[in-house]
């Protein structure tokens, strides 16, 4: 075997894993936004790779403005003495995380002030080899509230106006009313005030 028979396989394996790297380096550009509720019982922010992940691997998932360390992974043990107070016991990873590409990390009772710009880096041996976003938004319990009242209030609207409309015995009347009432909710493309209307 000489040196010469050596170089085209050489070759080719350089130019795959260049071209892996440079698709996953495109790949991670793209956030990732993920929304939940507050209340809910955990979310997972997604990260998946190439299996087997070899070398010295440190995976390390970071929260931007503020910055804060949401979990630390070096090969093998999970470094929870680096992770910022706020996530103390309330992140998890896949123990075979390694093996799978499964870089994704759990959030346990997410709460509006999760959200945030988080990125995960993985780093080979001291190089940054990976780089993964993702926008976490916790929707708070007050907002949630907001919105189910406004639907609740749009629906008794609804309801009183169909009430209202069917007490009148002529036609004509109707459509006057109904002509006012569009006028008001006009803005609003979710209600057909005519559906309600009866012929005398």
């Amino acid at each position: 075997l000489t040196t010469t028979n050596l170089l085209p396989s050489f070759s080719f394996l350089y130019t795959s894993e260049y071209l892996l790297l440079s698709m996953f380096a495109v790949l991670s550009v793209i956030p990732v936004k993920v929304e939940v509720e507050e209340g809910a019982e955990s979310v997972q922010l997604p990260f998946k790779t190439t299996k087997f992940l070899s070398g010295e691997i440190q995976v390390i998932w970071e929260r931007y403005e503020p910055f804060q360390k949401a979990h630390v992974f070096t090969n093998g043990p999970n470094q929870y003495e680096e992770q910022h107070e706020v996530y103390k016991g309330r992140t998890v990873m896949n123990k075979d995380l390694l093996e799978t590409g499964d870089l994704s990390v759990t959030l346990k009772q997410p709460t509006e002030r999760d959200s945030g710009e988080y990125k995960c880096l993985v780093w080979r041996k001291g190089t940054f080899i990976r780089k993964k976003t993702v926008k976490l938004k916790v929707k708070g319990w007050f907002v949630c509230l907001f919105a189910g009242l406004c639907d609740y209030q749009k629906n008794l609207l609804h309801v009183f106006l169909c009430f209202i409309l069917s007490y009148f015995h002529t036609k004509a009347s109707a459509v006057m009313f109904t002509i006012l009432m569009k006028s008001v909710l006009i803005s609003d493309q979710n209600y057909n005030i005519s559906d309600c209307l009866r012929p005398s």
